[in-house]
């Protein structure tokens, strides 16, 4: 009974020991967290409910962040200080390092129509307005754009922005005194033209030999004909070109008018030149097809007959209307040039042209039937020329009627039809 009684007071004695260390290491503890924590200016008031959930704190009741807080910095205490005291005003607590950052500014709201930009209230860009054709819209603002001025052909010429033919200088008003020096300037010779009723006929000459300024003129010229000359820097020589769209009436009838051209300055006495040309009409033409807009012209720029080979060799050159395409120009050439005898309108043969505009035509003729001037039409547009005999001397600027041109004045712009 003794030895019983002994064994209950051991363990009486046991768990007295038991609480005790259970106390002290509770006050250790207590002593290791709060400690430190009060130095880092943690209000540790409530114990150890101030990192952990309960009144009596272990690692299963640490409130959120708080050991993530603490492990980061576990002797100054200061992360586990900025989230249980939280941030001064202006700074911020990053939930990862548990550092305190200076806040990004608040917005300063905008007042319409301003908008937050880089953090500045600005007025947005302008949405521009569509502008109604022809307008524009030029630094926000719908404008009319300023016409370019068009090209003129020659022999226009702009006159206060407007495309106008010059007057012509007459031949008559010229003055010939000290004329001393009449073999220096040249004029060539268009020899003899044909051109049918009711067609353009275009003259062209060119006034050459004297470096001097020249001014070409033009006598006897027929009602309604117009004459233009300017100078051409690059073959240093002025040139010249009649336009004339031939009556119906005048059909069959000759006749001439004088071209001239004089030289004035330069210290000596002046040159002066002057030719004759002669036109013969032609009965009007059969052909009735209508011009294409791609072809601006068709010039026959030589004809000879030979009359050991018993072959009629016709040459040509298409011009091409400057604002036609590639594509337009392709499609046209598919069709062929015709030649015909003018004046009878007998067929003579046809032949192709190339994209460059040039044609050329060998047609076999017996020599007791060579045609006095042949015709070419390609697409409505017709060039006349007369033909010569190989081996006999003829001017190589002959220049034929230049049918239906782009470049002809407002009366020429009808033959477009024809």
């Amino acid at each position: 009974m003794q030895q019983s009684k002994m064994l209950k007071n051991f363990s009486g004695l046991l768990l007295v020991l038991l609480t005790s260390l259970i106390m002290v290491n509770r006050a250790s503890a207590k002593a290791e967290f709060l400690g430190p924590a009060a130095a880092a200016g943690i209000n540790i008031n409530a114990g150890c409910a101030t990192c952990h959930t309960a009144a009596v704190g272990d690692k299963n009741n640490v409130k959120p962040n708080y050991a993530a807080a603490y492990k980061l910095d576990k002797t100054g205490f200061s992360k586990l200080a900025n989230l249980i005291k939280g941030c001064p005003s202006g700074q911020t607590l990053n939930t990862s390092t548990f550092v305190c950052t200076a806040s990004a500014p608040t917005p300063v709201p905008c007042v319409e129509p301003k908008k937050l930009v880089n953090g500045v209230c600005t007025l947005p860009a302008p949405t521009p307005v569509p502008c109604v054709a022809p307008k524009k819209l030029v630094n926000g603002v719908c404008t009319l754009p300023v016409p370019t001025p068009l090209p003129c052909v020659a022999p226009k010429k702009l006159v206060n922005g407007v495309c106008i033919l010059p007057t012509p200088v007459s031949c008559d008003d010229k003055d010939d005194d000290g004329d001393d020096d009449k073999s220096s300037l040249k004029i060539s010779d268009p020899g003899k033209v044909f051109v049918h009723a009711g067609k353009i006929l275009r003259v062209g000459i060119t006034v050459f030999g004297d470096d001097r300024k020249t001014i070409m003129g033009v006598s006897d010229l027929p009602n309604g004909a117009r004459f233009y000359d300017a100078y051409n820097p690059s073959l240093r020589s002025q040139e010249g070109v009649l336009l004339w769209r031939v009556p119906l009436e005048l059909a069959g009838k000759k006749m001439k008018f004088k071209l001239c051209g004089k030289t004035s300055g330069g210290g000596k006495g002046n040159s002066h030149a002057t030719r004759d040309v002669e036109v013969e009409v032609l009965s009007p033409t059969s052909n009735t097809v209508k011009a294409d807009p791609v072809v601006s012209a068709n010039y026959v720029t030589s004809s000879v007959y030979n009359p050991v080979t018993g072959k009629l060799e016709t040459s040509g050159q298409i011009t091409w209307y400057w604002k036609s395409a590639l594509a337009e120009r392709q499609a046209a050439i598919a069709q062929p040039v015709e030649m015909f005898e003018a004046e009878s309108n007998t067929p003579l043969g046809s032949t192709k042209v190339g994209l460059d505009g040039r044609w050329f035509i060998s047609v076999a003729v017996a020599s007791n039937n060579v045609p006095r001037v042949v015709d070419a039409s390609f697409l409505g547009r017709l060039g006349t020329e007369p033909v010569q005999q190989s081996g006999i001397s003829d001017s190589d600027d002959q220049d034929d009627d230049g049918d239906d041109d782009h470049e002809d004045d407002k009366e020429a712009k009808k033959d477009k039809d024809d």
